[in-house]
């Protein structure tokens, strides 16, 4: 019954583990997000004035707007042409220059990968907290039994979570410790605690690192 809290206390340890990279996931998603579209934004608005700007250098005024004073269809319109034409080769830079953005920047890559991790570590979370009630199933009378279910569900869980760490890049520290910090204040003053994020470089290897090691069964 003992060895049945050790594992009960260790699986709500890695479920505010997953919250916390939940989180984390989450707002690197929607940053990447962000930043992506504002990407695409800045591609089509560029290429739509060079486009416009374009066309525009080459209306004749005599043809198409012979309404016009005579001196802005004359002298005016030369002067006008050409500031037509310089905004339009600055704004094909700026096309240009967005496009390579475009092409180069991690943002779209970082969406694919933050909204896949964001979906494994709900999944984990999910069968972290399947394994939760099997335990407080395990501490009915009648369901009484052997440990060895659960401590099995508990290393399979937590290699899962060592996987996970492995696919996670270098994290931005202090959007963890935020995230770790809304998770406890999620749950309440009654969930295990869980040691903050290690903020050391020489041990981090993924955002779901602690201070302190995660329990293995040798210390069940």
């Amino acid at each position: 019954m003992e060895n049945n809290e050790k594992i009960w206390h260790s699986l709500m340890e890695l479920s505010m583990i997953c919250g916390m990279n939940q989180r984390y996931a989450q707002e690197m998603l929607t940053s990447a997000q962000w930043h992506s579209n504002a990407i695409d934004i800045a591609v089509v608005v560029t290429t739509m004035l060079t486009l416009a700007l374009g066309v525009a250098a080459y209306v004749d005024p005599n043809r198409t707007m012979p309404v016009l004073p005579y001196w802005w269809r004359g002298a005016g319109w030369s002067l006008w042409r050409v500031k037509i034409d310089l905004l339009a080769t600055v704004t094909s830079i700026l096309a240009a220059i967005a496009g390579v953005v475009l092409v180069v920047s991690p943002y779209s890559e970082n969406v694919r990968h933050y909204g896949n991790m964001f979906q494994a570590w709900s999944d984990l979370r999910q069968d972290v907290d399947s394994a939760l009630i099997d335990v407080e199933l395990m501490r009915l009378p009648e369901k009484q039994g052997s440990d060895s279910y659960l401590e099995q569900r508990y290393r399979d869980l937590l290699a899962k979570k060592n996987a996970l760490n492995a696919r996670e890049p270098a994290p931005n520290e202090e959007l963890l410790e935020k995230a770790l910090i809304a998770e406890e204040r999620s749950r309440g003053s009654d969930m295990a605690p869980v040691p903050g994020p290690d903020t050391t470089k020489a041990s981090f290897q993924g955002p779901s690192l602690e201070k302190s090691r995660t329990p293995t069964l040798a210390d069940l």
